[in-house]
């Protein structure tokens, strides 16, 4: 549900979607302070806002951990998807992680990651760009 606000557009999303997860919640009957939870923590997960609360911090770097992800990027390479602006946001993956488990996971993803892209047609050339 944090990506809910794409539905709308990708500028902002963040913001849009803890509102609409508000909403949805509410409309659910949830309790107001479990609304609020949600809609902080879905707002908090952009690139360049500082989570308030461990649930946000999980939610920011699972989503960022997303990036190296196979299955989103053999999705990709399957249907020839652009990598445009995506190196950039690679690069400063790992700096930009906020809680020492999601760095680990990283550590340990990123070879698997690496390997797939210089298997891959469509974005062997990508691995020249990666900073280690």
């Amino acid at each position: 549900m944090h990506d809910v606000g794409r539905v709308v557009g990708s500028h902002n999303h963040e913001e849009i979607g803890g509102n609409i997860a508000f909403n949805v919640l509410k409309y659910n009957e949830f309790a107001d302070h479990e609304c609020k939870k949600c809609k902080q923590i879905i707002s908090e997960h952009a690139w360049l806002t500082t989570p308030t609360s461990l649930e946000a911090m999980i939610l920011k770097d699972s989503d960022k951990l997303g990036y190296i992800g196979l299955n989103r990027w053999k999705e990709c390479d399957k249907h020839n998807f652009s990598s445009n602006g995506l190196i950039s946001r690679l690069n400063i993956l790992r700096d930009n992680l906020i809680l020492d488990e999601s760095k680990e996971i990283f550590d340990e993803e990123f070879p698997k990651f690496k390997k797939f892209l210089s298997n891959s047609k469509n974005f062997r050339n990508l691995l020249g760009q990666l900073h280690d």
